[in-house]
């Protein structure tokens, strides 16, 4: 939640692709490759992001309300 509030609100970006999410975090929750995309996938499941099709991968981006309840 914290790297995607920092990525929107400090950075104007509006999503990451995978491989950024893993380079940023994926060593420290210890979530890398496969598990790093199941992982994402079920926040996406729950609700917390969105699932963004198109380019070299698929990205993510916080659902608003997620970031709103920080």
């Amino acid at each position: 939640q914290l790297l995607m509030t920092l990525v929107v609100r400090e950075h104007g970006h509006s999503s990451l692709p995978i491989s950024s999410i893993e380079r940023a975090i994926g060593e420290k929750i210890n979530r890398e490759g496969v598990d790093l995309e199941i992982f994402l996938d079920r926040l996406w499941i729950m609700g917390r992001l969105e699932r963004i099709y198109g380019g070299a991968e698929v990205q993510y981006s916080p659902n608003p309300s997620w970031l709103e309840s920080k």
